[in-house]
């Protein structure tokens, strides 16, 4: 779970230097929202406002998200998916 966690982490500070909206920490409901419809345009999932903010560490939440959740966020930070993703973060 540490290894996922930080992956999910490195995945947020790509996510935050592509939406120039700052650290998500600091974000509000709809930067959230403005994430979620980028994704949307970018990749063809949408992900609700909830699922992004679980994922961002906005909300606890200790449950792994599904392979599409994590595969349409490494495909908006331009990786082919999740797999592609960790590898890269293992290197």
């Amino acid at each position: 779970m540490e290894k996922f966690r930080k992956h999910i982490e490195a995945c947020f500070k790509r996510v935050e230097e592509k939406l120039g909206k700052g650290p998500c920490s600091k974000w509000d409901t709809h930067d959230f929202k403005t994430l979620s419809e980028n994704i949307q345009e970018e990749t063809g999932t949408l992900l609700s406002v909830s699922t992004l903010k679980r994922l961002s560490g906005k909300v606890n939440y200790a449950s792994h998200p599904n392979k599409t959740t994590l595969n349409a966020l490494a495909n908006y930070i331009g990786f082919k998916d999740w797999g592609a993703f960790s590898n890269y973060c293992d290197g």
